[in-house]
């Protein structure tokens, strides 16, 4: 007995004719015949009577016929439950991102994600650049987002966004200003609270100071933005990042940020990639999403695009599903 015999005969017995179960099978009739005649073999009853005017059940059709609609509507329940997960990916991604972006990206894309992958569970990493660069190229993460370009060919980045840096401080204690700015001069000279040198923003921050011929006066490394914020809270010294990353702080006036000058500190903002790993959600699809968030919050971050932003918007469209279509699979 197999599911075929099963299936042929609940149609032959719901229409009442081998000749319409046929043309609704789209099987020749000899064929149907020939499998529930099988059928009645292996369980040694007869469970149709045959007529001119078509078929009739017998008492043991008539069970057979019970359990057999169950087996057939459980297989094509099952069918369609296959055809969904093939259409509508499961598994999980993970996104990193720097916690200065994080503050601003992480709920606004989940919600995004899953909307469009609700079968695929989101995991959102926030670390440091030198981090995420690391995670990115060992497999731990699918997409980041960097203040980095590296520019080796295991990965790919994309320019999406820059932003100004600023002086971060407590509200109480201005750092020295002219115009209401820091001069990038006067900025090294402060005790500054900044993360370890493995990580973006202290190595942009040597490397300017270095351009300059200034030294940077570090006084504190803390690696982790949360404690950082409560360093400078403390009145322990300063530390610079984007404004936008201290918003509610500044909202509820325990901390403060005055631009940089002379010269201006700016970064770009990347959306990377490792280069052609199957993931249950191809990573392009993922990267798409990142970028189009980012771009969503370009006003409210106070972001600046970083090139060629009618390509950019071209590429990632406005609605999900353009999102998704753009590029094709990975």
């Amino acid at each position: 007995m197999d599911i075929r015999q099963i299936s042929y005969f609940v149609r032959v017995a719901d229409l009442g004719s081998f000749s319409k179960a046929a043309v609704s099978l789209n099987v020749a009739q000899s064929a149907i015949s020939r499998q529930i005649r099988k059928l009645e073999e292996e369980l040694g009853v007869p469970l149709l009577y045959r007529n001119g005017r078509g078929v009739t059940l017998t008492h043991a059709g008539a069970l057979v016929l019970e359990h057999g609609r169950s087996a057939v509507e459980t297989l094509d329940l099952v069918t369609e439950q296959i055809a969904l997960l093939r259409s509508a990916p499961g598994g999980s991604a993970v996104v990193g991102v720097p916690p200065t972006v994080g503050r601003l990206f992480s709920i606004p894309f989940s919600r995004r994600f899953q909307s469009l992958f609700p079968n695929v569970k989101l995991r959102i990493v926030e670390s440091f650049t030198g981090n995420l660069v690391e995670w990115l190229f060992s497999g731990r993460i699918d997409v980041a987002v960097l203040y980095d370009d590296p520019t080796v060919q295991s990965a790919v980045f994309e320019p999406v966004v820059e932003e100004d840096l600023a002086c971060i401080g407590p509200a109480s204690m201005p750092p020295p200003l002219v115009n209401g700015c820091v001069s990038f001069a006067d900025l090294c000279a402060l005790p500054l609270i900044l993360s370890g040198p493995p990580h973006g923003l202290r190595a942009y921050m040597e490397n300017a100071a270095k351009k300059a011929g200034l030294q940077l006066a570090v006084s504190l490394e803390i690696d982790a933005l949360h404690s950082m914020l409560e360093a400078v809270r403390a009145g322990m010294g300063y530390t610079v990042l984007p404004s936008m990353a201290i918003r509610r702080e500044t909202e509820a006036s325990c901390l403060r940020s005055w631009p940089i000058e002379r010269p201006r500190l700016t970064r770009m903002l990347y959306v990377a990639t490792a280069r052609q790993r199957p993931r249950a959600v191809p990573t392009q699809q993922i990267a798409r999403l990142v970028r189009a968030q980012i771009l969503d919050l370009v006003p409210e971050a106070e972001w600046r695009l970083a090139q060629r932003p009618a390509a950019f918007l071209a590429g990632i469209g406005s609605r999900e599903r353009d999102l998704l279509g753009a590029d094709g699979p990975n």
